[in-house]
Order: C-alpha cells, then structure tokens, then sequence
C-alpha cells in the first residue's frame, strides 16, 4: 500500500472484461489491483483499474474493475474497430 511501481507492457489481448499484457520487467501478483492507462484508437490513453488474475513469464492477464460507462463503451468500440482491422481471424 502506497507504493508506486511503474512498469512497461504490450497488449496482446482486449475483450469488455479485461486485458492480456507481456510485461517487460517485474513481478505482478493474482489479485493485486492496479492502475493501468491504456492507448486505444480513436481516442486518448485511458486509465483503468484492474485485478491481476494471472502473471506467467510475463504474460499477464487482467480483470476490468469499476469501469464508468464511458469507459466500457471506448472499449467495447476498440474492441469492435480492432476485429475489423485485424480480419476477425
């Protein structure tokens, strides 16, 4: 509790409910709470809390928390803009 630890990721998977990141260096535990900003299209890095729900190797997963209503619906566009770019593969 109020520490600070800043640390450097690159998504790999967005959905409503959450996040996949590879994070370059640290240690993240399940469960813990964290602030996180991300970028998405179209609109100004946004941030958004979230539960570690895993962290293998550095590749961690997220759960969405406390999102405003704004907030769901920049994603859920993201999320809609981003399937059609990539092909719905």
């Amino acid at each position: 509790p109020g520490n600070e630890t800043r640390l450097w990721g690159r998504s790999t998977d967005l959905c409503r409910e959450g996040i996949g990141v590879t994070v370059t260096t640290g240690e993240l535990t399940p469960e813990e709470l964290v602030t996180m900003q991300i970028p998405l299209p179209s609109t100004k890095p946004m941030n958004v809390r979230a539960l570690v729900r895993y962290c293998n190797q550095g590749r961690c997963g997220f759960e969405f928390v406390d999102l405003r209503n704004q907030q769901n619906e920049a994603i859920e566009a993201a999320c809609e803009k981003l399937s059609k770019t990539s092909g719905d593969r």
